[in-house]
């Protein structure tokens, strides 16, 4: 029976080749879109999921009310601060500092570079933020004053092979430093980016005020011991500050940010040492519901078509429930057919978001991709097809079915139908209107607040 369904399917295909045509090929630039978008969003979702124990890492905010000025929320703190809440609270496994180097000068023998993503931080950094490194100790490789940690693609640049960067010296603004480990290359899904690090203890040797409560210039991150309630950690923090600061300070407070909320939840945060390529949750809701309503519009345009082609497909139905076909069975292979319209469609809509990935990775400056061996993906993919070819089929289906044979081979093309399907017609193609029209506004404000943000 299933054979004889798929034979009618595709005999169908090829006989309406324009309608065909249109019909899956609309679908298939539906899906692109829609997969492209969700390839985006699941990127912007994914920012700092690679830590471990992720879900028990903070950033140190302060909230502040200079004179004259509304309150702002500011992402760098003190330099005393990490050590401060790791001895005073036995509910932070560790704290971890971290500062931008800004642009340096590196050379080594007859090459030289201005470096831009340097950074200075604790001996921990490798473990707080999950970084593998392919050659050296993590534990040890920033304990000398005059090491420096490379990343894979650094040292390939200046040593050409990842073995021969270790204990080689190299000049960082004109001053020796020994590689005494190569990293992997960070992942671009974090909020904190670098190519190099040096130890922190650099930056308090050289600017006493490093070590003072007074001034703030610096990354300041926390780990939770497990189980304990941030809401519960942050009541303390008050009298943390109090014991601490001056009097001048005492408007000041403090809350911990989650690691996995930095990269999208940090709008109203200013001057933040890293925040990797910003985005913005109210831009991930935004192209998630553009996202969907590009399907919709889809269906719609799928169940249009279908319903107009009802006058074709009447005298098919008239002769097969002459022939004894149940309604049942006619309702499954019309529903068959759209299943496998759709799957047609996404085969095509696969090709074709490989072709304007990389155009859409380069304008965007990220990295997307599809695996069909990601079982998520291919799931994914497999859900979506029944439920599009199930919701875009349901109607002309039902439709179509109950058409009453003698009536339809008598020429009464609408059966035992009253109205016709002009009504439902008419208000899908609003509808489609409308969403188009949502759609539109909807791009044009994520543009302008993205233009915004950046300027």
């Amino acid at each position: 029976m299933i054979k004889n369904y798929l034979k009618l399917t595709f005999r169908n295909i090829l006989k309406q080749k324009s309608y065909s045509f249109i019909n899956i090929f609309g679908l298939a630039v539906g899906i692109t879109s829609f997969i492209v978008i969700l390839l985006y969003v699941q990127n912007e979702l994914s920012y700092n999921k690679h830590i471990q124990n992720a879900g028990n890492k903070y950033r140190m905010v302060e909230i502040q009310y200079p004179p004259g000025i509304q309150e702002q929320h500011v992402a760098v703190t003190m330099g005393p601060l990490a050590a401060a809440l790791k001895s005073d609270f036995p509910e932070v496994k560790q704290s971890m500092r971290i500062t931008g180097g800004g642009t340096l000068f590196v050379s080594y023998g007859e090459k030289h570079f201005n470096e831009e993503n340097t950074c200075f931080a604790d001996t921990n950094v490798f473990d707080f933020l999950s970084i593998d490194l392919i050659k050296g100790n993590p534990a040890s490789a920033l304990k000398e004053i005059n090491s420096v940690v490379l990343s894979e693609k650094l040292a390939l640049k200046y040593f050409s092979s990842v073995d021969g960067a270790i204990n080689k010296v190299i000049n960082i603004a004109n001053e020796p430093f020994v590689v005494t480990g190569v990293m992997k290359d960070i992942t671009q899904n974090t909020h904190i980016y670098f190519e190099m690090v040096m130890p922190f203890v650099i930056m308090e040797n050289r600017f006493d005020w490093m070590r003072t409560w007074g001034s703030n210039s610096l990354d300041t991150y926390i780990e939770l011991v497990e189980g304990v309630k941030s809401e519960e950690f942050e009541k303390k923090l008050p009298e943390f500050i109090k014991k601490y600061t001056s009097e001048s300070w005492q408007k000041l407070e403090m809350y911990i940010q989650p690691i996995l909320d930095i990269h999208l939840r940090s709008k109203h945060i200013k001057f933040q040492t890293y925040n990797y390529k910003q985005g913005d949750i109210s831009q991930v809701y935004i192209f998630s519901a553009i996202a969907i309503l590009i399907l919709i519009v889809a269906c719609i345009n799928y169940i249009n078509l279908s319903t107009a082609r009802a006058v074709k497909r009447a005298r098919e139905v008239g002769i097969r429930k002459t022939s004894g076909a149940q309604k049942e069975k006619i309702i499954f292979q019309f529903l068959g057919e759209s299943v496998i319209l759709v799957f047609l469609s996404t085969i095509i809509a696969i090709f074709l978001v490989e072709i304007i990935l990389p155009y859409v990775n380069k304008l965007l400056n990220i990295e997307l991709a599809i695996s069909l061996t990601n079982w998520t993906f291919s799931i994914g993919i497999f859900i979506l097809i029944i439920i599009l070819g199930v919701f875009s089929g349901s109607y002309p289906a039902f439709y179509l079915s109950r058409f009453n044979p003698v009536k339809v081979l008598k020429g009464s093309v609408s059966g035992n139908e009253k109205g016709g399907t002009g009504f439902l017609r008419k208000a899908l193609v609003i509808v489609q209107f409308a969403i188009s029209i949502i759609i539109i506004v909807s791009t044009l404000v994520s543009i302008s607040q993205v233009n915004y943000f950046h300027k």
